[in-house]
C-alpha cells in the first residue's frame, strides 16, 4: 500500500493531455481553477487563504447601489444544505422533482456534446452547468444515475475527454463540481490525482471525497487520511471528517481527537463524528492523562453538550461514560489548563439542568449514580484554590485567546471579576473588555463604562468615513467597542447619550438602528433635552428609508422634548 501511495505522489507536475479539441468557451485570460491549484498538489499544509474564492473575483466589484454583495464562504452552501437543522431559512433543499428535472436536462445536454461536440452544443451544456439556482449537490446523484444507465454515453471516449476538459480549463466552480462527481466512474491514476488535488479546496472537498471514498476501500484510503486531512480546512475539513470511514487506525484517531476536529466554522458540526470515529472513550482509557488528548476531548465534549446543527450528546451513546472518564482524569491532574476546567464546569452544569430530557438520557447511561459521581468529582476539581490564580494570570495575559478562556471560566465559576476587568481596560485602551464590562445589572458600573468609553474610544472615527465598510483596524475597534456597549444600553435608561447621538450619525446602518433601539426603551422623562435637535439633524442626512421613517416617527411621538 505504501508503494502504491508513493508511486501516485512521486509523479511530476499534474498535466492532462486532451485528445479532442473542444471549442473554447472561456476567455483565454481567465485562469482555470486547476492551474491555480496544481502548484499546491504536493505539500503538507492547507491551501493559502487567497485561493478560497477562486472563481468569485466578480464579487469584489462594488455594486452601483453601494450594497454589500452576498457570497458564500468556500463550501458553506453545500454545508448548509446538508445540515438543514439550521440552514432551512437560508438555503432549502429543492423539491426532488426540480432536481430530477434539471439532472435530466443536463444529461441530455451532455449526451448532445458526446454525439456532436460542436460549439453550439458545448455552449449550451456549459451555460447550463454554470447555473447557480441549484447547488450541484442537490442534483448530481440523479445525473450520475442517469448517465451510468446509458452505455452509449459512459462508454464513449468523448465522455471522459469532456470531463477532463472541464477540469483542466474551466474557471467556474459548478462545472468543476459536476465533473468531479462524474469522475468517480474512472479508476485511472490521473483521475485519482485530480480528485485528491481538488479535495484540498473547501469549495470542492465534498465533491472529491465522495468519489474517492467510492473508488477506494477503507484499507486503501487509510494510509493517506492524515496527509489529506491535515491539508483540508473550513467546510472542507468538516466534509472530510463526515466522509471518513467508521474504523480508523490509532494514529488517525489521535489526530482526529487532538487536531483534526479543528475548523474555522463550528466544532459542533464534527463533534459527533470525531467522538465516534475517533473512539473518544476508548482513547481516553488507552491514553490516560494525555494532556493533548484531554484538551481536544474538552472541545468535543463541550460541543456535544452545546448541541446545534449536527448530532449531539443525545445521539452519543457513550456520552455519559466519556464525560465521567474525562472528569476523573482531570481530577487526577494538578490544576493547569483552564480549558479543562471550563469543560468540567459545562459537564457539571449539564447534569444539573432540569430542562434536559433525562428519561431519554438515562437510556444512554446518564442515571442518578452517574450524575452524582460527576457532580461530586467536578466539585473536587472546581474547589482547588490554584484555579483563581490561574484565572487572574490568564486575564492579565497579552493573549486574547487566554483572556477569553479565563473570562468564560470565571463566569462558569460565578467569580466577580468586574473590577479587575475594568482596571485592565482602563490601563490599556487597546484592550477589549467592553462586552464583559456590560454584563452587570448595576447602573453605577454602566455609567463608569460609558465614561471610560468616552475617554478611550476615538469617537471621531465613528463618522470619519462615507464608506459603509469599515476598513481600518482603528475604525473597526471603535465600532466594535461601541456596539458592545450599545447592545446592552437599553436596560439602563438615561445613560450613554453621548455615545447614542454619535451613533445616530454613523455611516453604518446597523449603528443607527441600534441607537434608535436604545432610545425606544427610554421613558419621556429620561430623554435628553437636546434629543429633538439631534434627531432633526440626523434626519436631514439619513439615506435609508426605514431608518428615516423610524426617526420621523420618534420625533412625532416625542414632541415634548423639543428645545425651547
Amino acid at each position: 500500500m505504501t508503494n502504491w501511495r508513493d508511486k501516485l505522489f512521486s509523479k511530476s507536475l499534474l498535466s492532462i493531455d486532451l485528445t479532442i479539441d473542444f471549442p473554447s468557451i472561456c476567455h483565454s485570460s481567465t485562469p482555470s481553477i486547476l492551474s491555480q491549484l496544481t502548484p499546491y498538489e504536493i505539500g503538507d499544509t492547507p491551501l493559502p487563504d487567497e485561493l478560497n474564492l477562486l472563481s468569485e473575483a466578480h464579487l469584489k466589484l462594488k455594486p452601483v447601489d453601494n450594497s454589500i454583495p452576498f457570497s458564500w464562504s468556500a463550501g458553506a452552501r453545500e454545508g448548509i444544505i446538508l445540515h438543514q437543522r439550521i440552514g432551512r431559512a437560508i438555503e432549502q433543499l429543492p423539491p426532488q422533482k426540480a432536481s430530477e428535472e434539471f439532472a435530466l436536462s443536463l444529461y441530455h445536454a451532455i449526451k448532445h456534446v458526446i454525439l456532436l461536440p460542436d460549439k453550439e452544443h458545448i455552449d449550451s451544456f456549459y451555460a447550463m452547468a454554470c447555473q447557480d439556482k441549484l447547488a450541484p449537490i442537490t442534483y448530481l446523484s440523479y445525473l450520475i444515475d442517469k448517465i451510468e444507465q446509458d452505455e452509449t454515453v459512459i462508454n464513449h471516449e468523448t465522455y471522459f475527454q469532456l470531463i477532463l476538459w472541464i477540469l483542466k480549463l474551466s474557471p467556474d466552480k459548478n462545472p468543476i463540481k459536476i465533473a468531479l462527481g462524474l469522475l468517480g466512474s474512472f479508476n485511472d491514476s490521473t483521475s485519482q490525482r485530480l480528485l485528491l488535488l481538488f479535495a484540498l479546496h473547501p469549495e470542492f472537498t465534498l465533491y472529491a471525497i465522495r468519489p474517492l471514498k467510492q473508488r477506494l476501500s477503507c484499507e486503501e484510503l487509510e494510509p493517506f487520511l492524515y496527509s489529506l486531512g491535515q491539508r483540508t480546512k473550513g467546510w472542507g475539513r468538516i466534509q472530510f471528517i463526515e466522509h471518513l470511514p467508521s474504523t480508523l487506525s490509532v494514529n488517525n484517531r489521535y489526530w482526529l481527537l487532538t487536531e483534526g476536529y479543528k475548523n474555522n466554522v463550528m466544532t459542533e458540526y464534527v463533534a459527533y463524528d470525531c467522538a465516534t470515529k475517533g473512539a473518544l472513550l476508548e482513547m481516553l482509557k488507552t491514553h490516560p492523562l494525555d494532556n493533548e488528548l484531554l484538551l481536544g476531548c474538552s472541545d468535543l465534549l463541550r460541543a456535544l453538550l452545546n448541541g446545534g446543527p449536527a448530532k449531539d450528546i443525545y445521539d452519543y451513546v457513550e456520552g455519559a461514560q466519556a464525560c465521567n472518564t474525562f472528569i476523573s482524569q482531570v481530577n487526577s491532574l494538578p490544576p493547569k489548563e483552564l480549558k479543562l476546567l471550563y469543560c468540567v464546569c459545562e459537564i457539571a452544569d449539564f447534569v444539573q439542568n432540569s430542562g434536559e430530557d433525562w428519561l431519554l438520557l438515562e437510556s444512554f447511561g446518564w442515571n442518578d449514580h452517574c450524575q452524582q459521581q460527576i457532580i461530586s468529582t467536578s466539585q473536587n476539581i472546581i474547589q482547588k484554590p490554584e484555579w483563581s490564580t490561574l484565572i487572574i494570570e490568564a486575564l492579565q495575559s497579552p493573549s486574547r485567546s487566554k483572556n477569553y478562556q479565563a473570562s468564560l471560566v470565571a463566569k462558569s465559576l460565578r467569580l466577580d471579576i468586574w473590577e479587575l476587568l475594568f482596571s485592565l481596560q482602563k490601563d490599556n485602551p487597546n484592550a477589549d473588555w467592553w462586552h464583559q464590562l456590560m454584563q452587570t445589572d448595576a447602573s453605577h458600573k454602566i455609567e463608569r463604562v460609558v465614561k471610560l468609553a468616552e475617554q478611550q474610544i476615538a469617537l471621531t472615527a465613528l463618522d470619519s468615513t462615507d464608506d459603509p465598510l469599515i476598513t481600518t483596524y482603528s475604525e473597526y475597534q471603535s465600532h466594535h467597542a461601541v456596539e458592545y456597549i450599545m447592545q446592552d444600553l437599553g436596560g439602563f435608561p438615561g445613560i450613554g447619550w453621548s455615545l447614542i447621538k454619535r451613533q445616530l450619525r454613523s455611516p453604518t446602518l446597523r449603528d443607527r438602528n441600534m441607537a434608535l433601539n436604545v432610545l425606544s426603551t427610554w421613558s419621556d422623562t429620561l430623554l435628553p433635552h437636546d434629543l429633538y435637535g439631534e434627531l432633526t439633524q440626523a434626519l436631514t442626512i439619513e439615506t435609508d428609508k426605514n431608518v428615516y421613517h423610524r426617526m420621523k416617527l420618534f420625533l412625532v411621538n416625542h414632541q415634548g422634548n423639543k428645545e425651547h
